[in-house]
């Protein structure tokens, strides 16, 4: 049978033993290829920034309308020293300092409450994108969860530690480990990679979250699942518009507008610790 050599290639007859063109033993094999490695792609999360204040910048912008007018009464009432002609001007730089530091008080009067006003649509702004990211993740988890076969049925959530909040919501602990340790049915178990899904969305070490499953609520006749994020800024809520609002009367929470966003930015008191919140509806079932 015949076959080639292996360093130049050149077809050889069988029994051969050296090359016929190059002398090469004709049993010399191929240099392997080595093989090549591929390249692992890590799944990038996303990291909401936390809102930057521009407390400086505004302090900035004030304090140069203030110094200026110092600056230029200083410099003319030096001249004023040096020059005797000059002590009228000293007068009218002490005049016009006076009226600059007016104009200068009314313009921050004017213009502070609306860059305040801006830096609050800023945080809602970003509070929203941080409560709806975390809404899409967990909404994708809870899809994957039901077309595995897992489902939400009143009472089966009474197997992990949880306190009952006016008789109709079920709340569990923040910290994982107490939340699914008697967690023991596959439900349990699909809600632990809800939990992990969600950790890792949230904002880097501010992981602390809160998971509260609904039974079916019989006046309403419809569950809803509600994700809480507890860290200073938003929390996302999976409710239709009508039965958030529903029960936001009841227990005095923002209510949704028809945007599906939060329409009171303002905070709320939960045992005597205020936090800003922000309302996202999803699909209920």
């Amino acid at each position: 049978m015949p076959f080639f050599c292996g360093k130049c290639g050149t077809q050889l007859d069988d029994g051969t033993k050296f090359c016929t063109k190059c002398g090469a033993p004709a049993d010399t094999p191929a240099a392997a290829q080595m093989p090549v490695q591929q390249p692992v792609y890590r799944q990038q999360y996303y990291q909401p920034e936390p809102p930057k204040s521009p407390a400086l910048a505004i302090c900035a912008f004030i304090f140069s309308f203030i110094l200026a007018p110092v600056g230029l009464i200083l410099g003319i009432v030096g001249l004023a020293k040096r020059n005797a002609g000059l002590k009228g001007m000293s007068v009218a730089a002490v005049i016009i300092g006076a009226i600059g530091t007016l104009l200068t008080l009314v313009l921050t009067a004017i213009l502070v409450p609306s860059m305040l006003g801006y830096v609050n649509r800023s945080k809602q702004t970003s509070a929203n994108t941080v409560a709806a990211t975390i809404v899409r993740t967990v909404s994708l988890s809870l899809v994957d969860a039901e077309n595995a076969g897992f489902g939400m049925k009143p009472g089966r959530l009474q197997e992990f530690d949880i306190k009952a909040v006016n008789g109709k919501w079920t709340v569990s602990a923040a910290d994982p480990d107490n939340f699914f340790s008697n967690g023991t049915s596959s439900w349990g178990q699909s809600a632990s990679g809800i939990y992990d899904d969600v950790v890792k969305m949230a904002p880097s070490g501010e992981n602390e979250l809160l998971l509260a499953l609904a039974d079916k609520l019989p006046d309403i006749n419809k569950a809803s699942i509600h994700i809480a994020v507890y860290d200073g800024r938003c929390t996302a809520c999976a409710f239709s518009q009508e039965t958030y609002n529903t029960l936001a009367e009841s227990v005095d929470y923002p209510k949704i507008n028809e945007n599906g966003e939060f329409s009171d930015y303002s905070r709320w008191k939960d045992n005597n610790k205020s936090r800003i919140i922000g309302l996202f509806p999803i699909v209920t079932y």
